[in-house]
């Protein structure tokens, strides 16, 4: 093993649970998705991570979903499995809970994975949200829990979604 191999390992071993170590550590992002988690980070990078690539392969048995998004914006779909934030304040302290919080790029969801952990509850934000998850192959459902193509990702500035999706804001 080299040292920069063990160094790596290191850090990644010494993560809090479910969370994801740096920036170099990110598989590549498309480059706008990459700007904007940027730009995010300077708000919310001193709460853990977990990417979106590690949720798709997570057992999610062991994960809450919990989107940060406003209800309009859930309402176009969600990530399967996901409650809505207003729902993770009923969540009850258990070190077998470990949450995933997410919205479009993660700013927002920051803050509400800040507020979880203020509370005791293991929650972590998902570094570059939705864009993150789509970029990854992540799929959504609509409301009634049907897969769907569209996404409403938050504005224009958002609009980074693969072709095979309709964004709306």
């Amino acid at each position: 093993m080299t040292i920069k191999a063990l160094l790596l390992w290191v850090l990644v071993s010494s993560a809090a649970p479910g969370a994801d170590v740096a920036p170099t550590a990110v598989p590549a992002l498309d480059q706008r998705i990459a700007e904007l988690v940027a730009e995010v980070e300077r708000g919310v990078g001193d709460v853990p991570v977990m990417l979106a690539s590690s949720l798709r392969h997570a057992d999610r048995g062991s994960l809450i979903l919990v989107d940060a998004r406003t209800q309009a914006e859930r309402n176009v779909s969600i990530i399967a499995g996901a409650i809505a934030l207003a729902q993770a304040d009923r969540l009850t302290l258990s070190p077998d809970l470990h949450v995933v919080v997410y919205c479009t790029i993660g700013l927002r969801s920051g803050h509400a994975a800040r507020d979880l952990r203020e509370r005791g509850i293991d929650a972590v934000n998902l570094r570059g949200g939705v864009l993150a998850w789509l970029a990854e192959g992540g799929t959504l459902v609509d409301p009634a829990g049907k897969p769907t193509h569209r996404v409403h990702v938050y504005g224009r500035r958002w609009n980074v979604v693969p072709d095979s999706f309709e964004a709306v804001w």
